[in-house]
Parts: C-alpha cells; sequence; structure tokens
C-alpha cells in the first residue's frame, strides 16, 4: 500500500465488530467494485486487527444533518443514490440490513454517496441468516417480528 494514499481504519472492538466479522466484511469488499460501496485496501490481523477501506472524500450522512440542513431536492437526490446503491446490492444478491446514517458516507460538493459499513450484510444464497445491526435500522422481517421469510 502506497504512503501518500488516504484510507479509513476500521477497528475490532467489543462493541463494533468482531475479528471473524471484519474478515467477512473484508473479504466480501474485496470481490465488490461499485461506486457505492466501500473498498477494501487490506486486511491487518494482528493484536488488533482492521479493516482498511479506501479514504471516501465526506462525511457519514448523520454528521452532514447535524452541520447544516439539507433542501428537498439534495435529500431527494440522496434518495436516489440510496435506491441506485441498493439496485446494486441487490444484484449481488446482498441484503444490507444497516442503513444507518453514521454508515452512509456523502460528500456534499460531488453529490456522491457511498455505504461504508458492510458488517451487517447477509448474503441472500447463504444458508447462514444472521446479522448484528443496529435495531433501529433493521428491516422488521429480519426482527423476526412479522414471522416471514427474507425476500
Amino acid at each position: 500500500m502506497s504512503d501518500d494514499r488516504r484510507v479509513l481504519l476500521v477497528k475490532a472492538t467489543e462493541n463494533r465488530n468482531s475479528r471473524r466479522t471484519l474478515r467477512e466484511e473484508f473479504l466480501l469488499l474485496s470481490n465488490l467494485t461499485s461506486p457505492f460501496f466501500a473498498q477494501a485496501c487490506d486486511l491487518v490481523e494482528d493484536e488488533h486487527t482492521c479493516l482498511v477501506l479506501n479514504d471516501v472524500a465526506g462525511l457519514p450522512f448523520n454528521e452532514h444533518l447535524a452541520i447544516r440542513a439539507f433542501t428537498s431536492d439534495q435529500l431527494l437526490q440522496v434518495a436516489r443514490q440510496l435506491v441506485s446503491a441498493t439496485k446494486e446490492r441487490h444484484s449481488h444478491r446482498l441484503l444490507y440490513c444497516n442503513y444507518s446514517p453514521d454508515g452512509i458516507f456523502y460528500h456534499r460538493e460531488s453529490q456522491s454517496l457511498t455505504l461504508m459499513d458492510f458488517s451487517a450484510v447477509l448474503d441472500m444464497d447463504s444458508q447462514h441468516r444472521e446479522a448484528e445491526a443496529t435495531m433501529a435500522y433493521h428491516s422488521p422481517e429480519l426482527t423476526g417480528m412479522l414471522g416471514r421469510e427474507i425476500d
């Protein structure tokens, strides 16, 4: 990895991600190419496991909301990008379980959106259908409260 490239580090912590989750997230992101998805550079596995992601311009969406309000047109533009990101994600048979504002990076100048947190993604073709997501942003069918299969 070049020393002049900016990166983001995602560190395994008790609350955020286990080493196993970071390993799975690295493998997943290493096989995906999309302007809507974070790009994995490396996985450092030592006493402090870290997922290394390419730095994306922008800030988490919740920080943008705290700094300055969006116009209706800007919010519609963000919503369109989220729909496009969802469509692309579904084309890879992935269920993104954590659309929380802190996992969506947005760059106001370029109006680009990147999904950063892939720790709560389910492979729709896998028999293992369990994800750790923030309950407030969990889809109802994943909570088990509806008693329905995941579609």
